[in-house]
């Protein structure tokens, strides 16, 4: 006899299945059916819970987007009012180096969503990447021309991505931010007067 559910804890095991699949695989096999099938079900059964595969990959990536806050809500709780924009990014590089495949799995799927047609895409224009409250806050605290320096931080680290998506098989987060973290940070102007405005490469 079938497992009964309520209905949110079915589209929870769903989002969760869809999730796993692009965790250890990739996207490239994540369809509506072999979702439905990694759950049990019938392509109809899960269409009742998410009409689309946009609908499906909206809920996995918002779910994503919460993990990645609650991230940085650790880091900032550790550091407190010591938090610096290099703290900040340093950390975040550590925590995905630590999942290393399904970053790369799930950086694969943004680049497939690039294209208007895939059903990720409308997803992505709604979880599209930007600033947090708190990189804007430590860029205003600690740099001049804040925007500068959040655009070139945000080229850098798109040009990472773009290089880690040609050979994710040897992907090596840390050691390719180490390579230009400290050239990208002491490129930006400090406000003066603030002892908090330090770079600290041997963190």
């Amino acid at each position: 006899m079938a497992e009964r559910l309520t209905p949110e804890e079915r589209k929870r095991r769903i989002v969760a299945a869809t999730r796993s699949m692009i965790e250890e695989s990739g996207p490239a096999d994540v369809t509506l059916r072999s979702v439905a099938r990694r759950c049990g079900m019938s392509a109809p059964g899960v269409k009742h819970h998410f009409p689309s595969m946009t609908d499906l990959f909206t809920a996995v990536l918002e779910q994503w987007n919460n993990d990645e806050v609650a991230a940085v809500e650790r880091i900032v709780a550790e550091y407190g009012d010591d938090l610096t924009l290099p703290d900040l990014a340093d950390s975040l590089v550590r925590h995905f180096a630590g999942m290393k495949e399904v970053t790369s799995n799930f950086d694969l799927l943004e680049a497939y969503a690039m294209a208007p047609d895939h059903p990720a895409h409308e997803a992505y224009q709604q979880f599209s990447i930007r600033p947090l409250p708190i990189t804007w806050h430590l860029v205003v605290r600690d740099y001049e021309n804040p925007e500068a320096v959040l655009r070139m931080l945000s080229l850098v680290v798109d040009g990472l991505r773009f290089r880690w998506l040609h050979d994710p098989k040897n992907v090596d987060h840390w050691g390719d931010w180490m390579a230009v973290r400290d050239t990208l940070f002491s490129s930006f102007t400090p406000k003066s007067g603030d002892p908090r405005n330090r770079d600290r490469p041997d963190q």
